[in-house]
């Protein structure tokens, strides 16, 4: 149970607030295209982007994550009062929201190498908050990493996303799979996207 739950949220309010304001300064940036090699067009396009938002870029992010870890940590244990006050938390910032959506697919690099059940509880509960409100392919590549994830681990992934997928409180439907009265982890596991996935691992090659 949290102690002082208004200062606490009030606290995550301030933060987010700050990373909204900074996220969007990195992010106003230009990119002259007529510099680019048109031979290697993506590499040298993600290199002009990295120059561009500079090295304070990368470690706001971190940064952010850590954040988002703490927060959609209690977020996944807590009553509906405060998950309801979370979930405001990022009404009008839509710059947090779209770091939302790669949220998914990072969760799932960091449950491979620990704490793989509460990596995949936060995870999820990103894609639920974000409900795709920014760009949900992005939503959805993130959420098939989890699930398979948690199924090589021997998780029951199914389970997790229909016990996540119950904690949201507020309905704000946004796009084509964000359907009032349904989650994106609702659509998620009802579509053919998921039914496709092959969560095998690939066996380790071995000199012989």
């Amino acid at each position: 149970m949290i102690e002082n739950s208004d200062s606490w949220l009030n606290s995550y309010q301030e933060v987010l607030t700050d990373f909204e304001r900074k996220l969007k300064q990195t992010e106003s940036y230009e990119i002259d295209l007529n510099a680019l090699d048109p031979d290697n067009y993506e590499k040298s396009l993600a290199k002009a982007v990295a120059i561009a938002q500079g090295p304070e870029y990368l470690e706001l992010n971190q940064r952010l994550a850590d954040v988002i870890f703490q927060l959609f940590s209690e977020y996944a244990v807590s009553g509906q009062r405060i998950r309801r006050e979370i979930e405001r938390l990022f009404d009008d910032k839509s710059y947090v929201l779209a770091y939302l959506c790669t949220f998914p697919t990072y969760a799932s690099k960091q449950g491979k190498k620990a704490d793989t059940m509460q990596w995949l509880r936060v995870g999820l509960v990103a894609a639920l908050i974000e409900n795709g409100r920014s760009d949900v392919r992005d939503t959805w590549v993130g959420l098939g990493l989890l699930y398979c994830m948690a199924e090589v681990s021997g998780l029951k992934p199914f389970q997790y996303f229909k016990e996540i997928g119950k904690l949201r409180v507020s309905e704000r439907p946004s796009s084509d799979l964000a359907k009032s009265g349904s989650s994106i982890l609702d659509e998620f596991l009802n579509s053919d996207y998921r039914k496709s996935l092959e969560c095998r691992e690939k066996p380790k090659q071995t000199n012989r």
